[in-house]
């Protein structure tokens, strides 16, 4: 039951890391769009919209290509300081957690951007 607990904890911390990659994201896209476009809200939420879908896109083909690369799932350098964040989970599957995040933030974004 123990490491159910850490598994979760492990999972809920991804969670958190890739809502904060992802308010930074939201931050810099709407700060860009508003200087450079100054169109509106519905612009500004598209452009954001968009830099979250890439980003978390990008993210899934870097994923992809760690899996299906050998020698990327060996132990990392920094493999203790790695165990003191996340004791179950490795590098690549907090990887693939955070694009999630970030592509369902991009998700709710359009969401918000649809009903205006």
């Amino acid at each position: 039951m123990d490491k159910v607990l850490i598994f979760i904890k492990d999972i809920i911390k991804s969670i958190i890391l890739g809502l904060i990659i992802s308010l930074i994201l939201i931050l810099i896209s709407t700060l860009g769009a508003i200087l450079i476009k100054r169109d509106g809200a519905k612009v500004t939420l598209e452009v954001v919209r968009s830099t979250l879908f890439v980003v978390g896109g990008l993210g899934l083909i870097v994923y992809s290509a760690f899996i299906l690369k050998r020698d990327a799932r060996r132990s990392l350098e920094n493999e203790k300081q790695w165990k003191e964040r996340f004791q179950i989970i490795n590098f690549v599957n907090v990887l693939l957690i955070v694009n999630v995040v970030i592509l369902v933030s991009g998700v709710v974004i359009d969401n918000i951007r649809y009903y205006l």
